[in-house]
């Protein structure tokens, strides 16, 4: 093996004795080793080296994860993180969690190989402001010169799957816009559902000729590749007749509504808890954070927001209760009986870092 030692990262699942030999480090094992790629770790000493087989190993140029994965030898179907190149967050106060969500159980008991986790960015609020951080940067866009803003919270997941073939898919989280729109910068789609293709028959036409008919177009290969029914559906009209609000138009009726839960909640679920183990461990100071971050932390404990939380949580349950009733109705074979189809498409910034000053997280 040769090469850079400081790169070579790892846990062990082989321990060895070695020689140094300027860059190059001849290895005795007392058993035999495979001859395969391996990323091997340094003890303190150098008297021992640990070698981890691995798959392969690539460069991360837009920054779209946090950690490579590996499996675990000891535990069938568990996955290790693996940390090649990017140290991670500087905020030590949470330990490995050992549990598997339902969704990536799914997606391995499906065939999915784990290769790595991508970034959200902080804490998932609002929109990624690349040099602005405190921990790590954002990831950014392969589009134009590879430097424009990749959407929302789930940047990471459209980067990867854009930026390089060896990702086929990647998971998202979507609370306010955080999947749909890093999406709309990418148009892929993963889906797997005998369902209909619904499309929002009152969207405004893209104000970009040619993105509209590249949005048709993908609406109408989606169709195609998964023999997909369509039809559509007037969600203005079908609300003001069968909405909560009586006449009062959707963007005004939830102005709030999202905010007002996305600040709380963090606060209450994350971020108090965070700030009493951060502050525990550093002499009692608030943990450092994006100005989004800080920005929410502020609503949060503002007095209007938290008067308004049970008329903002009720309004979300009414407008949900709606939307599954009039718009995309349940179905216990497919989850629900189509895909409501619709772009919400704004074009990419053309400039590199574009400044908006912090504001409180909405949903726009």
């Amino acid at each position: 093996m040769s090469g850079p030692r400081n790169r070579l990262m790892s846990n062990s699942s082989w321990t060895v004795s070695i020689s140094k030999v300027a860059e190059q480090l001849t290895v005795s094992s007392a058993k035999p080793v495979p001859n395969d790629p391996y990323v091997a770790t340094l003890s303190p000493s150098e008297a021992l080296v640990g070698l981890t087989p691995v798959y392969r190993v690539h460069e991360d140029h837009y920054e779209a994860f946090m950690s490579g994965s590996r499996p675990s030898t000891p535990v069938t179907g568990a996955y290790l993180t693996m940390h090649v190149s990017i140290p991670g967050t500087r905020l030590p106060v949470y330990g490995p969690q050992n549990y598997t969500t339902e969704t990536v159980a799914k997606s391995l008991a499906g065939g999915a190989l784990l290769i790595g986790k991508t970034k959200t960015i902080a804490f998932a609020l609002g929109a990624p402001n690349n040099g602005a951080e405190v921990d790590y940067l954002d990831p950014w866009n392969s589009r134009g010169d590879g430097y424009q803003t990749t959407g929302g919270s789930s940047t990471s997941s459209g980067s990867a799957v854009t930026a390089y073939d060896w990702v086929d898919f990647a998971i998202g989280s979507n609370t306010g816009g955080s999947v749909r729109f890093p999406a709309r910068f990418w148009w892929f789609v993963w889906v797997q559902a005998d369902a209909r293709l619904l499309y929002f028959a009152d969207e405004p036409a893209l104000t970009q000729p040619e993105a509209e008919a590249l949005k048709l177009q993908f609406f109408a290969n989606v169709s195609a590749a998964l023999n997909m029914s369509t039809s559509s559906i007037n969600v203005t009209e079908t609300w003001l007749e069968n909405g909560p609000s009586s006449g009062e138009s959707i963007a005004s009726y939830m102005t709030y509504v999202y905010s007002d839960q996305n600040s709380i909640q963090f606060y209450e679920k994350i971020g108090k808890d965070l700030d009493a183990r951060y502050a525990a461990c550093n002499n009692g100071s608030h943990f450092p954070a994006d100005p989004m971050v800080n920005a929410s932390w502020y609503d949060a404990l503002n007095e209007t927001t938290i008067a308004r939380l049970p008329q903002s949580v009720r309004r979300r349950e009414l407008f949900a209760k709606f939307w599954n009733t009039n718009i995309v109705k349940p179905s216990n074979e497919t989850c629900s009986e189509s895909f409501f189809a619709h772009s919400l498409y704004i074009a990419p910034g053309m400039e590199k870092v574009t400044y908006s000053p912090p504001h409180v997280a909405s949903c726009y």
